[in-house]
């Protein structure tokens, strides 16, 4: 695998070649589904091309062969997982992204209120009932009469400001989804202000995860009397910024929408009253589960290596494959054609699709080149003038094709992002007869304008007494994401990515039995938005490393 950086960005590729034009593909994949025990639930899948065969995969087994479409009349708690759909075309097996299929029972909520809930006079008063899925609904009433939405909070908390005598009663709690309801009663009843200090009821959770784009509430509610208390909200030790992606809800809870890999970190709630009542906080720790961007990079000789943050999942031709064990999500290539990666996570799954030939020659080498804010330049000018199509993929915009003909590169003009850019080239220009179509995919990351390449310090590069290789860094923004790659001697490049610095790297691959007379060990460090930075290790440091005792 060869890793570039140009222009201060970091560039992974990966190529093989194309076997035929028409290629079997999906025009519909299996759709994940939030369903209730007994329900009806059905499941489709089509491809492009005719006379196709069907067949389904339940958690990578087959277990039917009914068509493109898959019934269940009655659903149950074990049919609850992952469902996929293979697909055969004339001896060309495909299979399609799987279709994660949720099965909930009775019980529609998660964090059920206690019988009594004690409420403040003047003061405001938050009563807890959240739903186990954000596609639940959730609604109040009191004394049987519908409750004022505007108090519900998006976590399915009742927020009451200023209860008064007349707010104290019986409250249900009710979640819905489809036709099944689940509820809770509470009574709110008056209690005496706290004497001293500042009291934070309900006592919010420590740890918080939510998934990519998806939002989540922190709640933060201080028992006091009257209210008069402040809220203030910071993030890593600085003060978070209110925004279109940040925002106070109710009092003092802080709502992020549409959450990212930015947003993950410690939160701290300070609550302020006065001399007498002093202040509270409490910190609660979110980590936002990003999904997967799975990419096969460069083959090494029989390997096909899928950069994956999970445990990928790996289909040669339609069929399920063990991935290899000494080499990380890695696939032998032993045949001729399509190798699937899927990155699966808590509740996403993406993948990445190959077609290898056993006996392809070397790629073509692509360049990016000129990266700036308004956008790069795709060159294969090794190859020479071609012609061909440029596949632009982004998580916002989907997929774009730009086309050319007799060119070794083409301008791309694209907005701040991260792209995954393949290319295919047809045929190279006076050809008799069209050659084998050639691709190779890149990912590109694409700076804002008012980006600042960060720095870091002390880095270095050393053996440990466990027999690994260690890269130690020590970042000035602790906000950054770092790339590391790790290579040497008889060594395969390794690449690490972390969200949170700083950090050690601390393996070497598993096949790698000895690493004698190293005579360099390199880790080169990126950022999203920074040139690469050295760290390197002599022999004199490194010396021998045993991976088998010897």
């Amino acid at each position: 695998m060869k890793v570039r950086s140009l222009l201060k960005f970091a560039i992974f590729t990966s190529s093989h070649a194309l076997l035929q034009s028409e290629r079997l593909k999906f025009e519909e994949h299996p759709r994940d589904q939030t369903v209730i025990v007994g329900e009806y639930v059905k499941l489709s899948c089509k491809a492009n091309l005719s006379n196709v065969e069907y067949e389904w995969l339940f958690n990578e087994s087959l277990i039917a062969s009914q068509g493109s479409s898959l019934t269940i009349p009655s659903i149950s708690s074990s049919d609850e997982g992952r469902y996929r759909c293979r697909a055969t075309s004339d001896k060309v097996s495909l299979v399609s992204s799987s279709s994660l299929v949720q099965v909930f029972g009775a019980a529609l909520i998660d964090h059920r209120p206690g019988k009594n809930t004690n409420c403040v006079l003047g003061s405001s008063c938050q009563v807890v009932c959240s739903p186990r899925s954000d596609k639940f609904e959730v609604s109040w009433l009191k004394n049987d009469q519908p409750v004022d939405k505007s108090l519900i909070l998006p976590n399915g908390y009742l927020e009451i400001p200023h209860v008064s005598s007349s707010d104290l009663g019986q409250y249900k709690c009710q979640v819905s989804f489809h036709a099944h309801r689940d509820s809770a009663m509470t009574t709110l009843s008056a209690m005496d202000a706290p004497k001293t200090g500042i009291v934070l009821q309900p006592t919010p959770p420590s740890r918080l995860s939510v998934r990519f784009g998806k939002n989540v509430l922190l709640a933060c509610h201080a028992v006091t009397q009257n209210d008069l208390v402040e809220y203030e909200w910071e993030k890593d030790g600085n003060d978070v910024t209110l925004d279109d992606n940040k925002k106070l809800v109710g009092l003092g809870n802080l709502l992020i929408e549409n959450a990212r890999g930015s947003d993950d970190g410690n939160y701290r709630c300070k609550v302020q009253g006065d001399k007498r009542r002093g202040s509270s906080t409490v910190t609660i720790t979110l980590s936002v589960a990003d999904i997967p961007s799975p990419v096969f990079l460069n083959r090494e000789a029989d390997l096909a290596q899928c950069l994956c943050p999970e445990k990928a999942v790996f289909y040669k031709n339609g069929i399920l494959s063990r991935p290899l064990k000494n080499v990380e999500n890695s696939v032998k290539i032993d045949q001729d054609g399509v190798y699937q990666c899927f990155c699966p996570s808590t509740t996403v799954e993406s993948s990445a699709s190959e077609n290898y030939e056993l006996d392809a020659p070397a790629p073509i080498l692509l360049e990016i080149l000129e990266i700036r804010p308004s956008g790069f330049k795709v060159s294969w000018a090794t190859s020479g003038s071609a012609s061909g199509i440029v596949y632009l993929k982004s998580r916002d915009k989907g997929e774009q094709q730009f086309p050319f003909d007799g060119t070794e590169e083409l301008p791309i003009a694209v907005t701040a992002g991260d792209y995954e850019v393949k290319v295919e080239l047809l045929k190279s220009l006076g050809d008799a007869a069209p050659g084998p179509r050639w691709s190779q995919t890149v990912l590109v990351h694409i700076p804002e304008p008012d980006e600042v390449p960060p720095k870091v310090t002390d880095l270095q590069l050393r053996v440990n007494n466990e027999n690994s290789i260690v890269c130690e860094w020590t970042p000035v923004d602790l906000a950054e994401d770092y790339i590391l790659i790790i290579e040497a001697e008889n060594m395969l490049q390794r690449v690490y990515t972390s969200a949170t610095t700083p950090f050690k790297i601390t393996s070497i691959p598993s096949n790698i039995k000895v690493l004698e007379s190293i005579n360099e060990a390199r880790a080169n460090l990126y950022s999203e938005n920074s040139s690469a930075i050295a760290c390197k290790g002599s022999s004199r440091l490194l010396g021998t490393i045993g991976m088998d005792g010897t």
